[in-house]
């Protein structure tokens, strides 16, 4: 089960970041990365909530009932989803899917009531050549993009660490330092990724990208 539900988590992270890109205008583009994060949040308070009901002390958990609640909330998502998602215009359109594209396009101008041009044409490609895992790598890894990379992954690999590294040893340390029981410190701790989230939002629109990423 926990190689099952982290193959999950790093299967759907890509694809979502993805088609948020693809689908939401440029102008809002952080701030829907932000209510994705926020949402992230949620799910951890939930579970966290979850956890404390079962057991405080987080020393005898059912992970087994544990992991069947805190699933119910991505079924529903899932047929949500399935519903009432959108497929993503770009990704029609750069697979030859034109009239799909233009109305995957045409729903995002109503939503949005907003008018604009929908007719394009996509360059025609003589020959579609899909790029192999090495060649990606050596274009991520390439003088031009190196220091980016390197940038990105590094943080992400910081921000991993921390907040998985937290959650591991912060229960095993909380029960000494305080009377509150540990799983409802994790949930306060959880509920103050709000705000700091929304803290990270305002300076990321306030400040430069690199100089944002650095503070952070």
């Amino acid at each position: 089960s926990r190689v099952l539900l982290g193959f999950a988590l790093g299967f759907g992270f890509p694809p979502a970041v993805a088609l948020n890109s693809e689908i939401t205008p440029r102008h809002g583009r952080l701030l829907m990365r932000t209510l994705a994060m926020l949402l992230f949040t949620m799910g951890s308070v939930f579970t966290t909530i979850m956890a404390a009901l079962d057991d405080p002390s987080l020393l005898q958990l059912n992970w087994r009932r544990l992991m069947v609640l805190v699933a119910l909330p991505p079924a529903v998502f899932l047929v949500l989803a399935q519903l009432f998602l959108p497929e993503s215009p770009v990704f029609l359109a750069t697979n030859g899917q034109r009239n799909q594209a233009i109305e995957g396009f045409r729903t995002m101008q109503w939503l949005n009531s907003a008018q604009a041009d929908l007719d394009f044409e996509v360059p025609e490609v003589k020959e579609k050549v899909s790029a192999g895992l090495g060649e990606q790598l050596g274009v991520v890894f390439s003088s031009r993009f190196l220091h980016s990379t390197l940038a990105t992954t590094s943080s992400s690999f910081a921000i991993n660490l921390i907040v998985y590294g937290n959650l591991y040893a912060t229960p095993q340390i909380l029960s000494r330092a305080s009377s509150i029981p540990p799983a409802w410190q994790l949930v306060a701790g959880q509920l103050m990724t709000f705000p700091v989230t929304l803290l990270g939002l305002a300076c990321a629109q306030a400040m430069p990208r690199k100089a944002a990423v650095v503070l952070a």
